[in-house]
């Protein structure tokens, strides 16, 4: 049998060993208060600069590649090209200008090309030298073609209306065109139209 005193004194010994890892001084509690503010405050600074960064001013009014590729190039970090990469090198296209037409495809004889929704449709040439197809609803065929919105200012003779889907057979310029009314140039069987080059 144990002695009861050997007893009391291993339970005082192992209450005050157990206390011991679970009670902080005074000074470590300090410590790590100091350290836990630190770290706290670090995390709110970074989070705070994160989120009122702002990227570099852009002037609204470029557009163009060459302000897009020095954008990029400026950027420090992994850029991943999900379509074609940007070439910084390579020379920038010119900008696209879309040519608008209106076209007939009921010329009543005489001098009158239809104005009526069901006889008249649009055809847009998108740049200068691309041989546009005209393609009229149903089985209709083009009797007449006018110049639209910013198409007014083209000259008459750089505009080419053809009797083929490709702008090489059958061609005539707009300028040697009947005129007819409502601002109509008569173009019999037109199928393709193109912008020549200013």
């Amino acid at each position: 049998m144990e002695d009861k005193r050997d007893t009391d004194s291993r339970r005082s010994l192992s209450s005050n060993t157990s206390r011991s890892y679970h009670r902080l001084s005074p000074a470590s509690t300090m410590l790590f208060t100091a350290k836990f503010t630190a770290l706290v405050f670090a995390v709110v600074a970074a989070t705070f600069c994160q989120v009122t960064a702002k990227p570099a001013p852009v002037d609204a009014s470029s557009n163009s590649k060459d302000a897009l590729t020095h954008g990029v190039d400026t950027i420090d970090a992994n850029i991943t090209h999900v379509d074609h990469p940007i070439d910084s090198a390579a020379p920038a296209s010119p900008a696209a200008t879309a040519y608008p037409f209106e076209y007939s495809t009921f010329f009543y004889g005489g001098t009158t090309c239809s104005d009526s929704p069901s006889d008249v449709g649009t055809v847009n040439v998108l740049n200068d030298d691309d041989c546009t197809q005209i393609n009229p609803v149903g089985d209709k065929t083009v009797q007449c073609i006018r110049r639209k919105g910013s198409t007014t200012s083209v000259d008459l003779s750089r505009i080419l209306v053809c009797q083929d889907t490709n702008c090489a057979r059958d061609c005539i310029r707009l300028s040697d065109a009947t005129a007819r009314s409502n601002h109509f140039y008569s173009t019999r069987n037109a199928r393709s139209i193109l912008v020549i080059p200013a």
